[in-house]
């Protein structure tokens, strides 16, 4: 019989379907070079670790239901007072339904609150047009290779520009700094380049000077 230490004894009936599984596994699509990409692999490791897929429909009572099974499987119910997921609205939804505290994640609501502020602040207008200079860069390697010949022109360090995403706002941070700091080089090479791009202003770039 297959054995699994995952910290608690596995059952009877848990390790027969494992065994069962590696067998099948072997036995219809066992081939030693792509091994870790075998749809029999990928069966025994769900079995293993518990790992089950919530279906997209009525997701928040069917991931209440399963955060409910495994509280009972390890018999913690009645040993958990407080949830903390993220803040997204299925979330939400779903810790609302389980009988526990439910307490959003402490970096989300930070992360939104930064986000809504940069949004509705005075900031917004200039980042909208400094991501469409970085995505002009990111979208153009001959862009790319001249800014690397203009930044040690200029006595910059090379340094490629970055793009921010929604979810960290720290990468806002990263690319005002990029961008302030590759100023000179970014604007020495637009003047010479056809574009509808709308440039941040000198009072754009005060604004974000202590960003």
């Amino acid at each position: 019989m297959f054995e699994f230490n995952r910290g608690k004894p596995v059952s009877t009936a848990l390790s027969a379907k494992l065994t069962n599984l590696l067998a099948q596994w072997i036995a219809t699509s066992c081939r030693p070079i792509s091994v870790v990409e075998d749809d029999g692999l990928e069966l025994v490791l769900q079995a293993a670790t518990g790992v089950t897929k919530t279906e997209e429909r009525h997701f928040a009572e069917e991931c209440a239901r399963q955060f409910l099974d495994v509280t009972n499987q390890w018999g913690i119910a009645d040993k958990i007072s407080t949830i903390r997921t993220d803040s997204a609205p299925n979330m939400v939804a779903a810790g609302r339904i389980l009988p526990f505290e439910h307490l959003p994640c402490v970096a989300h609501v930070v992360q939104r609150a930064i986000v809504m502020s940069l949004r509705e602040g005075v900031f917004d207008g200039a980042l909208a047009k400094w991501r469409k200079v970085v995505r002009l860069f990111k979208h153009s390697p001959a862009n790319s290779d001249e800014l690397n010949v203009q930044q040690p022109s200029l006595g910059q360090v090379q340094e490629p520009l970055v793009q921010d995403v929604p979810t960290r706002w720290n990468s806002t941070l990263e690319i005002i700094k990029h961008v302030r700091h590759n100023r000179d080089a970014l604007h020495t090479m637009l003047s010479q380049q056809k574009h509808n791009l709308a440039l941040p202003t000198n009072a754009e770039y005060e604004k974000l000077a202590n960003f």
